[in-house]
């Protein structure tokens, strides 16, 4: 039997969690994170080791290092399935032990526009503006 205190205020899967900006504001908003989802390994440790769960049964949060495209002639690498297939069976385990808690799903996009390709496109177009001071 769960305490009181032990019991989350919702269930979350993270897509696209990265180091876990996103998983820390859960954790501390009282939820309990499922897993998190990114295509980058190199997320996991820094992952794990800043965002333990303190709800149900103080589980970290699974770390899936799985691509959330779906795999197609275009995109090879799409993993799409594998991510159904393993929330198919984390969920269900989760919802047994916290029956009648919500569950929320987090999708903050990747951080694409900061990447180091995108930062110099960037600075390549806005060295072609026009740009005149009012």
């Amino acid at each position: 039997m769960l305490n009181a205190l032990d019991i989350p205020k919702f269930l979350a899967v993270d897509f696209y969690c990265g180091a876990g900006g996103t998983t820390r504001g859960l954790l501390d908003a009282g939820g309990y994170v499922i897993a998190g989802i990114d295509k980058d390994s190199g997320c996991h440790d820094t992952y794990v080791l800043n965002n333990p769960n303190e709800k149900l049964d103080g589980d970290d949060p699974a770390f899936l290092a799985l691509d959330m495209f779906p795999a197609s002639n275009d995109y090879p690498q799409g993993q799409q399935i594998k991510v159904s297939e393993n929330l198919e069976w984390l969920i269900p385990m989760y919802r047994d032990l916290a029956p009648g808690i919500p569950l929320l799903f987090a999708i903050c996009a990747p951080r694409q526009s900061f990447t180091k390709f995108v930062q110099r496109r960037m600075t390549v177009d806005f060295a072609s503006l026009d740009y005149r001071p009012c």
